[in-house]
């Protein structure tokens, strides 16, 4: 009877123990869970060089108005205080990566930090295209329907330890909503492509980005088609092409012979290579028998009046454009006679 009170009473001292011993990890996993959380938004998300950011803390778990907030910008503690949910910076120069830290300590004694880096290209875009010119022309080369257009992206980089090596960014090329994969890659800065018809404008579309992820940024240019154009210049026999000396609508013409040039104006280059244009001259009306773009106006006896020179420049192939070309000349001479070309 004794051993079996003995094993009772044993019974009823270790029951307790195990049923407090099942309990007690669970309220230890509920306070290893609640971890500090925060989160940083800047404005803009992706700031340009040299551009003002404003960052912002929040959390959903913590009341980070009552913490203590200490900001550090490129290393050097900027800005400290309890409350302070918000700094603003100005970004680094191209090239440059900005970095950011924010650490937070809560009233209840909770900490996290976080960080974030900014590098920003400042690229642009170029474009140029190959359409004729004349010689000593400032003005640019005007993208015509069916010329070749090449644009070129340029990030901007400074001399910093930790400039970009512009090199080694992977283009993303394209064009009017299309991918262009064969312009696309790394160091694949330059795109080319052939100018669409009259009445379509073109967008034109570059992804830049770097192999650790930094660099992420895309830019697009809109690009508007002009007309290509003919002048008329003097081809003076001593001085040669004045082409500081483009003729208007109009001049007046006092002397016995004066030699015009037709010089077209942002056609593409290769038709006026192969060559690719006709010219057909006309007088008054009357259609003159002269197939160049050069062409010699005589007033031998002397003649008063006016007189209508119209030139029609069209191209044989391609977008097949043609351009009309008038000059009315005004004859000061008083005596009659014919004009002979």
């Amino acid at each position: 009877m004794k051993k079996l009170r003995t094993l009772l009473f044993l019974a009823f001292v270790v029951t307790p123990f195990f049923a407090f011993a099942q309990s007690s990890p669970t309220t230890s996993d509920d306070a290893t869970n609640q971890v500090f959380q925060f989160e940083i938004q800047t404005s803009p998300q992706k700031p340009g060089p040299s551009e003002m950011v404003q960052a912002t803390v929040t959390s959903s778990t913590d009341d980070l108005s009552v913490a203590d907030i200490t900001w550090t910008l490129n290393d050097k503690v900027m800005q400290v205080g309890v409350g302070k949910t918000t700094f603003s910076f100005q970004n680094g120069d191209a090239g440059q990566t900005t970095r950011l830290n924010v650490s937070i300590l809560t009233d209840a004694g909770e900490s996290a930090n976080k960080d974030l880096s900014f590098m920003s290209l400042g690229a642009i875009l170029l474009w140029e295209a190959d359409t004729h010119t004349p010689p000593f022309y400032k003005g640019k080369a005007m993208m015509t329907p069916k010329s070749k257009v090449r644009i070129t992206a340029i990030p901007s980089v400074s001399n910093t330890p930790d400039a970009i090596i512009t090199g080694s960014l992977m283009y993303t090329w394209e064009h009017d909503g299309a991918p262009a994969l064969e312009n696309s890659g790394y160091g694949q800065n330059s795109f080319s492509f052939v100018s669409p018809q009259p009445g379509i404008n073109t967008l034109a579309k570059v992804a830049i980005t770097s192999l650790d992820g930094e660099i992420n940024e895309s830019m697009g240019i809109n690009l508007f088609l002009g007309e290509p154009m003919v002048l008329f210049y003097e081809d003076n026999p001593l001085f040669g092409i004045l082409f500081n000396n483009a003729f208007g609508d109009e001049t007046v013409f006092p002397g016995k012979e004066l030699t015009l040039v037709a010089e077209p104006y942002f056609f593409p280059n290769a038709n006026l290579l192969e060559p690719n244009l006709s010219y057909s001259w006309s007088l008054n009306g009357a259609i003159v028998k002269n197939t160049g773009r050069t062409i010699t106006f005589r007033n031998e006896s002397g003649t008063k009046g006016n007189s209508v020179l119209t030139l029609t420049a069209t191209e044989i192939k391609g977008a097949l454009q043609s351009i009309v070309k008038s000059l009315q000349i005004h004859l000061t001479e008083d005596d009659t006679s014919k004009q002979y070309f």
